[in-house]
């Protein structure tokens, strides 16, 4: 058994209190410092928390307070102008409020994070704007504006280190990760965190910039506070571990938050991409019927519904939030899985390409986009859609998986490979990706390694069972039909033809099996497997063929069979009769004098019968085999001759 690693969270409760008072500081704190998306975030758990969690808080001892000293040793002039600063950056006039801070002499620590958080707010708007071209843009965008953000805020750093609180060690990280400066992000992130460990903005920030699990068991961090298992959770949902961020989300539920609307959501989304579609539908909408407008999540909640085939529940998903949502990017993706539903592709592309608008640093639109364009044939802008998603995001395995469809289709299968383990690389256990994989390597002659993968993606678990098919269809190319025949028998075993969906898959594996055994001589096997065959109409007129050939079979056997068991009769009958002849009370010399005239005569009626009853036998197995074949055929013109 492998030992527990000492970073996985521990399956504790945790103090209600204690929770509510941190959630209660950092809502108000963010809030504040106008980082409007925390604010919502948190104050939606907020309001989702059991009654037991706030009678704890009520009992509490200690209340949360937002460090307002800041704020409140400003001159009034000067809290009019961060009030006037804080309403423009609520308006998302971020260069005048920018402008107006400049005013300050940024002496404290909550003037400065305005200045600069609002520099920052610049900086993401110009680059969505750039975006907003899209597929369209030639040339790289250079953002200036961030570089030189970076910069100020490192020299700021280094000169009055004593104002820079766990919201500035925050921002440097978010600027300098934007920057790509992944190592260096992730300290200033660990730095907020040993700062105050409230700062759940930290947290999130350094979940999302992880690039291996490896990484938290060399961090520093308080293991045994609550934010540490929801940031875990977060990371290993971003990681793709998604066995793991379920059981982490689980412990959230239960032991820190209950059940809140975002923790639920998040369960589902990693279900809909493991393909356990059913279990995430049922998560979503047990959100719905308590936050019906609630839209974040439910671009992922229609691509399952899109998956499963859920029409009606899609349309009325796409109709409900076009109608009290119109305008954002989550609405653009349902409409999008609507219209892409319906096969008309055009219009879900014009949908997705708003979507990219809206939210263009989302990799999960540009990997539907890239979707739509393999759709229309437009290997060109699609190829540029599953790359900007693995831009964006090099986790993100769909954008990967996406070009290696691509270029398979395309018969680049070198290139298709090199997709494929990138794919690999994020998501292992991936029984689809595997098979792909091992399609790869069959193409390119590597049927070693192919076989390798089929294998692998059978034994992690194959929903379908394309590993099974590919496997037993390489040892066919491979004349090893023994390993088919056991691999083909295994798939109908383990996949019943309502699971899979795929009846050709199922028609195939009895065709093969029907010949094999026929081939090795053995008839009844076979013939178990040609009656399959009659079920589908793809193999059914081969099942028709094998039994005949199996019924000729069992003719040119049957004549011999019975000669043998004839000579073996009179045989046996012979030599009991002799045996008779020496018995007691015959004299003992009767068989010396008796002439074959005799034995004819004595043994004549005898084997008569033994005849006779031996031909009534035969006749009555033909019969039954002839009654037993009529009623499983279902073709009146079927002519098998015994």
């Amino acid at each position: 058994m492998m030992e527990k690693s000492e970073t996985e969270p521990e399956s504790k409760k945790f103090d209600y209190a204690e929770i509510v008072s941190d959630l209660i500081w950092i809502a108000e704190e963010c809030e504040l410092r106008c980082m409007f998306d925390s604010t919502k975030w948190i104050y939606e758990i907020l309001s989702n928390l059991s009654p037991l969690h706030f009678d704890a808080y009520e009992k509490s001892k200690e209340k949360a307070s937002a460090s307002n000293s800041a704020f409140s040793t400003l001159s009034s002039s000067d809290r009019f102008i961060v009030k006037h600063a804080k309403e423009l950056i609520r308006d998302k006039e971020y260069h005048r409020a920018k402008f107006f801070l400049e005013r300050f002499n940024l002496r404290g620590t909550y003037e400065t994070f305005l200045y600069y958080w609002s520099w920052y707010l610049i900086s993401l708007r110009e680059r969505q704007e750039a975006e907003a071209e899209g597929l369209t843009r030639k040339q790289e965008f250079q953002d200036n504006t961030l570089a030189e953000l970076r910069h100020e805020l490192e020299k700021l750093k280094q000169d009055k280190l004593e104002i820079f609180d766990c919201f500035l060690n925050t921002l440097l990280g978010m600027v300098r990760a934007d920057n790509q400066i992944k190592l260096d992000a992730r300290n200033a992130f660990i730095e907020a965190i040993h700062q105050d460990h409230r700062c759940w903005p930290a947290w999130n920030g350094l979940a999302m910039n992880l690039e291996d699990k490896c990484e938290v068991d060399e961090m520093d961090l308080p293991l045994e506070k609550w934010q540490y298992v929801l940031f875990m959770a977060e990371a290993m949902y971003r990681l793709q571990l998604l066995r793991s961020a379920i059981d982490c989300y689980n412990l959230v539920l239960e032991n820190i938050l209950g059940h809140v609307p975002y923790v639920i959501c998040q369960v589902a989304a990693a279900m809909s991409s493991m393909q356990e579609h059913e279990s995430a539908i049922q998560a979503f909408e047990r959100v719905r019927k308590t936050d019906p407008y609630r839209i974040e999540h439910m671009n992922l909640y229609s691509d399952s519904l899109y998956i499963r085939e859920s029409t009606v529940a899609l349309a009325s998903l796409a109709h409900h939030f076009y109608e009290t949502h119109k305008y954002t990017w989550q609405t653009c993706c349902i409409v999008g899985n609507y219209y892409s539903n319906r096969k008309e592709h055009t219009k879900a592309q014009e949908f997705l390409l708003r979507a990219t608008r809206l939210s263009p640093y989302d990799s999960s639109i540009w990997v539907l986009l890239g979707h739509e364009f393999m759709e229309t044939k437009n290997n060109s802008a699609a190829i540029l859609a599953y790359r900007k998603a693995t831009v964006l995001d090099s986790h993100c395995y769909r954008g990967w998986y996406g070009l290696g469809q691509l270029y398979e289709i395309l018969k680049a299968h070198a290139y298709s490979l090199y997709y494929y383990e990138q794919a690999h690389r994020r998501r292992p256990d991936d029984s689809r990706i595997l098979v792909a994989l091992g399609v790869c390597f069959v193409k390119l002659n590597r049927r070693s390694d192919a076989e390798k993968c089929f294998k692998k993606a059978f034994q992690i678990g194959d929903l379908q069972g394309n590993a099974l098919t590919h496997l037993g269809k390489l040892y066919e190319d491979q004349n090893e039909n023994a390993k088919a025949a056991k691999v083909y028998e295994t798939y109908l075993k383990i996949y019943s033809e309502e699971m899979i969906g795929d009846l050709d898959s199922v028609a195939l594996c009895c065709r093969f099996l029907t010949k094999h055994y026929y081939d090795t001589g053995n008839l009844d096997t076979s013939y178990q497997f040609a009656q399959r065959c009659l079920t589908y109409d793809k193999t059914k007129e081969e099942g028709y063929y094998y039994l005949r050939l199996i019924s000729r079979k069992r003719i040119e056997v049957r004549p011999t069979e019975e000669a043998g068991i004839l000579t073996k009769s009179v045989t046996s009958f012979t030599c009991s009769l002799l045996k008779d002849s020496s018995t007691p009370g015959t004299g003992g010399r009767m068989a010396d004098m008796v002439t074959p005239s005799d034995v004819q005569r004595i043994s004549s009626g005898t084997e008569g019968q033994i005849g006779s009853a031996l031909n009534q036998t035969i006749d009555e197995e033909r019969t039954s085999q002839q009654i037993e074949d009529m009623a499983i055929s279902d073709d009146d013109n079927l002519e098998i001759s015994f």
